[in-house]
């Protein structure tokens, strides 16, 4: 590409960011190969049309994570630290560092990914802190936050309650500190009530897990401009399922008042009905539903509108609900 001499063909920044792109989605196997390489050449070019800007490494960062490649952490920390650096007056942006936190999650050795995802987290921290470019200042890191929450699912920590604690409490400080512009959203606290779902450990570490995603999730009931969508129930039947045990009058209680919250927020969909059948006795079943119905037969319409009048089916993004006019 570069060697072209064709009249019109000389290659600039635009057309390598195409090809890196292309590679990206192309599934084959020498990709992250084929877009390191590219970008080396950009970085190496003379010719300062085909010098990288900031879409050429997130593009290449986004091929890295997509490619699930063994290597594509180590590769992605290398480019962030250029890009650190400066050597080409280039800034990493939310989007760069989000693309490296999610080839961390998909590393091979899952009992490191929470100390890779730590260590970058507070890179990017010092990082923002110390950059004098205001351009920064408004740029959303939420979803940084967001993918190293859910690397914490993905892991081998025991305990990922308490590292998906202390990546929230670290996301919280550095908004309300001005040093990122990183508001929990909705996103944030549904992949933290899955991260809190997958611990490992006896009953009391279970219970405490528990009761940090029941917390969460009131949190964000509570939250002026955080919206429940419909994955937020189904990720806290999943902390019931996994969690809590169904020959237990307490545990039982507690699955209840989830169930009473869903209802009161008109969040009640086939979804969340197919993810308490999943685990759920029958019997309760029949008693949440409030029906004599063998609860594989109970249909949406068959419960008070009230239960389910927030469910908005949407045709793009992947948002299936918007909750509006929710009464406590």
């Amino acid at each position: 590409m570069a060697s072209s001499n064709d009249h019109g063909m000389t290659p600039n920044v635009s057309s390598y960011t195409a090809v890196i792109s292309a590679w990206a989605k192309s599934g084959a196997r020498e990709t992250v190969d084929r877009v390191e390489r590219l970008l080396l050449d950009m970085e190496r070019s003379d010719t300062g049309s085909v010098a990288p800007n900031v879409m050429s490494y997130s593009t290449v960062l986004n091929a890295l994570a997509k490619s699930k490649d063994p290597s594509s952490m180590e590769r992605s920390m290398r480019i962030l630290q250029r890009m650190e650096n400066e050597q080409f007056d280039v800034r990493p942006n939310s989007y760069c560092y989000a693309s490296a936190m999610e080839c961390i999650s998909t590393s091979p050795n899952k009992k490191m990914i929470c100390d890779h995802a730590l260590t970058l987290l507070r890179r990017m921290t010092d990082y923002q802190s110390v950059d004098k470019n205001d351009q920064n200042k408004n740029e959303s890191f939420t979803v940084v936050f967001n993918t190293a929450i859910k690397a914490v699912e993905r892991s081998g920590e025991r305990r990922k309650d308490q590292v998906a604690f202390h990546f929230l409490t670290m996301m919280k400080e550095c908004h309300k500190d001005g040093i990122l512009n990183a508001p929990p959203s909705v996103r944030t606290y549904n992949a933290f009530i899955r991260s809190c779902a997958f611990t490992d450990g006896g009953r009391n570490e279970r219970s405490e897990a528990f009761n940090t995603a029941v917390e969460a999730l009131e949190e964000m009931r509570a939250l002026e401009g955080v919206e429940l969508d419909m994955y937020t129930y189904p990720a806290a039947f999943r902390a019931c399922q996994e969690l809590l045990l169904i020959n237990c009058e307490e545990d039982l209680e507690r699955m209840r008042n989830i169930f009473e919250s869903c209802c009161e927020d008109g969040l009640v969909d086939a979804l969340v009905l197919k993810n308490m059948s999943n685990f759920l006795p029958q019997a309760f079943m029949m008693s949440l539903l409030r029906t004599r119905k063998v609860p594989a037969s109970v249909r949406l319409k068959d419960l008070p509108h009230s239960w389910r009048r927030n469910i908005y089916s949407a045709k793009h993004s992947g948002r299936k609900t918007r909750l509006r006019n929710r009464t406590k």
